[in-house]
């Protein structure tokens, strides 16, 4: 654990149907994080974020008994959406990553008028056969590694293959929770319900991302009313090259 995330403010929220961890930092408006599949780790994107807003980051549901109790889409997001009301949050920003913006253009939809603005990074969510998502689980590591990053030999790219072995397991555990509603695809029905956000909603995408090309982000948001498209140059579909570019648009999107 580095400094920075010992610093963090961490609270738990329900009881029924498991306890929740909830990272809380920050002050201003509540954004909503939701993160990807490979768990949830404080970082400088997140911190760049928490100076103008207050990021509320659950784990989402990575537990065993979380998923003994939860079956379907449906399931998960009464979940979140219990989460939320433990939180205290009528109204708030939603930012998600890969899978995590999957299921948070899904809660858009489901919840329209609790969603302020909607920040999808790097979304799956839609299957698409022009520009087919690679196996989300049965890949190599050091295969995954090249896709998620543009240097697969970069400080963040070794630190996330580090991150499979830790004693915690949380990419693990993110990635089976995950893989209990978005595999074999990474597809649970969203291009159903996608048409109901109402949310100015903002696509970002790095043009090194290894595991959806730009068509892709373009297809995603063409299902969004009057979503639009970022996308950063040399970064990669975990954004770890450009968390402040990144966090610029972000803001920029959440303020406008």
């Amino acid at each position: 654990m580095t400094a920075l995330e010992q610093s963090i403010d961490t609270r738990t929220v329900l009881e029924e149907p498991f306890d929740t961890e909830v990272i809380v930092r920050g002050n201003g408006p509540a954004v909503l994080f939701l993160h990807s599949q490979y768990g949830l780790r404080w970082n400088p994107y997140l911190e760049a974020l928490s100076q103008r807003f207050t990021v509320y980051a659950p784990e989402v549901a990575a537990t065993e008994g979380a998923l003994e109790k939860m079956d379907d889409m449906l399931d998960l997001l009464t979940y979140l959406s219990d989460v939320v009301d433990a939180l205290g949050l009528d109204r708030m920003h939603v930012v998600g990553h890969s899978l995590g913006a999957a299921l948070a253009a899904d809660f858009a939809a489901i919840s329209p008028n609790r969603v302020d603005h909607l920040v999808l990074l790097s979304p799956l969510g839609i299957w698409s056969d022009q520009d087919p998502v690679p196996d989300l689980v049965g890949e190599q590591p050091t295969t995954r590694a090249g896709r998620l990053f543009a240097d697969p030999e970069s400080d963040d790219a070794q630190a996330w293959l580090a991150g499979l072995m830790s004693t915690d397991r949380v990419y693990f555990k993110a990635m089976r929770a995950y893989a209990h509603w978005y595999w074999p695809l990474p597809e649970a029905g969203l291009h159903k319900r996608i048409h109901r956000i109402k949310s100015p909603t903002l696509v970002v995408h790095g043009d090194a991302d290894g595991l959806t090309t730009a068509r892709y982000a373009e297809t995603l948001a063409g299902q969004v009313r009057g979503a639009r498209v970022e996308s950063l140059a040399g970064s990669s579909h975990m954004l770890a090259e450009a968390p402040d570019k990144a966090a610029a648009v972000t803001v920029a999107h959440l303020e406008s």
